[in-house]
């Protein structure tokens, strides 16, 4: 809802006249006849969750809920807010519950990370949870526009903030990135796969393709 000419109207509020009209034509949409939620495929996976803290459940959570979560995050802990007491109930633990008396500065996502003990640093790298490319996407397709600078990707991922990283394209040494000094990539056409590995070894890897503009197509106005 609007003007032609993008000029403002007293009488065009979203809440008087664009919102009764995407009611209406929400309303005279044909019901679907297949399910309401989407079928969560291969990118979510089940986790029991503690119905308190939203955390993963630990032994003693006493009320539990399923949820779908993305398959690639990382369960880094688990449901603190219940615990045992020295106290038994029909000869097993009492369960109590462990809330903060104030929430100032109290975080239930907050990952509490410890150096590994030296029976564990073997496993040290696996641990290092986070690391995933952002950009280019995972099956990302791109299209050269022969423009100048206006085919090159800027290389992201989660660990951009926190720590040096190699990259690699097609198994090449491409560059290192730093949370100082971000990593440009030309683009090529065809198909490519690109890597990303921290110091201590961590990898992830992303396919993507790049294709020349369709004869006669224009992607910019002169």
């Amino acid at each position: 809802m609007g003007n032609n000419d993008g000029k403002a109207s007293n009488r065009l509020v979203g809440m008087r006249a664009a919102l009764p009209l995407a009611a209406r034509v929400f309303r005279a949409l044909p019901p679907s006849s297949g399910p309401a939620w989407p079928d969560p495929g291969e990118d979510l996976r089940p986790v029991r969750i503690c119905a308190a803290s939203g955390l993963p459940a630990s032994h003693w959570c006493e009320r539990m809920k399923d949820v779908l979560l993305p398959r690639t995050q990382y369960l880094n802990r688990i449901c603190d807010v219940h615990y045992p007491s020295s106290e038994t109930l029909s000869g097993a633990p009492r369960v109590v519950e462990r809330w903060p008396g104030s929430s100032k500065g109290w975080d239930l996502a907050k990952v509490h990370v410890s150096a590994p003990r030296a029976s564990e640093e073997h496993n040290a790298p696996a641990r290092r949870a986070g690391l995933l490319i952002r950009e280019p996407a995972n099956l990302g397709e791109y299209v050269l526009t022969g423009e100048v600078g206006g085919d090159r990707v800027r290389l992201r991922s989660s660990l951009d903030a926190e720590a040096a990283l190699y990259w690699y394209l097609d198994d090449q040494f491409l560059g290192t990135s730093s949370p100082e000094k971000p990593l440009l990539m030309d683009l090529k056409a065809g198909g490519h796969t690109l890597a990303c590995m921290t110091p201590e070894g961590s990898l992830d890897k992303v396919s993507f393709s790049v294709a020349e503009p369709r004869s006669g197509s224009r992607l910019f106005k002169e």
